[in-house]
């Protein structure tokens, strides 16, 4: 959670330098866009040390590789306790979504994924290897709210259809 009182860039900053040892994210969203590294670099947000840690699906949709390697990593900065967002990042989140999308010829709601889709962070069941108690899951908003989950994918999937007049290839759906 970011402080209120400080501007979209000292919340970027104080984050960055809190987690810089365990994480490393391309861009940082708060309002405003803050990209920390090139997108063909590897970021280390997902956190996980090698791929048994992984779930059956992420292995199985990233077959022998490891996730941060072809991913691209974003944080959203949550606005308050409960892990909403301001519009701006919510909006700046789906173009820069959409940017990305386009840039690397991505499904919007294949290729999109939150951080607990690919490493089950905050859902994984109390007994299993990784379970952490009073883990949350990551990002919590869009975990909890399904339906915000989709929405946001669906707006990605909006401005590519706008930026293409209106025509989706529907080979991709």
């Amino acid at each position: 959670m970011t402080n209120p009182a400080k501007t979209s860039q000292q919340n970027m900053y104080d984050y960055i330098f809190r987690n810089l040892k365990t994480k490393a994210y391309h861009a940082i969203i708060k309002d405003e866009i803050w990209r920390c590294m090139h997108w063909d670099m590897t970021a280390g947000a997902l956190g996980l040390n090698g791929l048994d840690d992984y779930p059956v699906e992420t292995k199985q949709r990233f077959g022998n590789v490891w996730p941060d390697s072809v991913t691209i990593n974003i944080l959203l900065m949550e606005d308050d306790k409960e892990g909403r967002y301001s519009i701006k990042t919510m909006n700046n989140g789906v173009m820069l979504g959409a940017f990305l999308c386009k840039r690397y010829g991505l499904h919007p709601t294949e290729h999109v994924l939150r951080h607990t889709d690919v490493t089950e962070k905050g859902i994984r069941p109390p007994g299993h290897p990784l379970y952490k108690e009073g883990e949350l899951p990551c990002p919590r908003f869009f975990v909890e709210n399904k339906s915000a989950w989709e929405m946001f994918r669906l707006r990605i999937r909006e401005i590519l259809v706008m930026e293409n007049d209106g025509r989706w290839n529907a080979a991709d759906d």
